[in-house]
């Protein structure tokens, strides 16, 4: 079987001088490109203890994770996704809360040649085909993230303006 050949991404000059010139201003203010790194070691989970008067008993130890702004599409890969899945089941959550804002398509030219060099997980897709594909990954990868108690999601403004009709959780 022949190795599938890469698809040819269509991008302007201007687009591309454009895309240069913002990365080049990204890596002179931030001093090199690990800050941009798809690896997920930028999730931080914090604790924190909330007291709250008059609780009763059966919810004492309550453990509650709360993501939002996931923004998963070309500038976000979906192992970040899985990470968040695999935090949430390794302190055994007992509710999941999404705050909305799952994907984020913007410039698909600019994307796509950001894609091609950091995050190939949706490189060469069209833009109705990047919204159909992140908006498909999200409830798919942290579906297994197991709470006790079940996981709840509301969307958010990038998730309508990239299509809410498509946001299904």
């Amino acid at each position: 079987m022949m190795p599938k050949q890469p698809k040819e991404i269509p991008i302007s000059r201007r687009e591309f001088l454009l895309g240069a010139a913002v990365c080049g201003g990204l890596v002179a203010a931030f001093g090199d490109t690990s800050t941009f790194s798809t690896a997920p070691t930028a999730i931080e989970t914090t604790h924190i203890d909330i007291a709250v008067p008059n609780l009763a008993p059966g919810l004492e130890g309550l453990k509650i994770a709360f993501v939002s702004d996931i923004h998963l599409g070309p500038f976000l890969p979906r192992t970040w996704l899985e990470h968040i899945a695999s935090e949430v089941r390794r302190e055994k959550v007992d509710l999941f809360l999404l705050g909305g804002d799952y994907v984020w398509i913007g410039r698909p030219a600019l994307f796509d040649l950001y894609a091609q060099f950091m995050n190939h997980d949706y490189a060469g897709l069209r833009k109705q085909e990047l919204r159909e594909a992140t908006f498909a990954d999200v409830p798919r990868l942290l579906s297994n993230a197991n709470p006790r108690l079940g996981q709840f999601a509301i969307y958010g403004n990038h998730d309508r303006w990239e299509g809410s009709k498509l946001c299904s959780m």
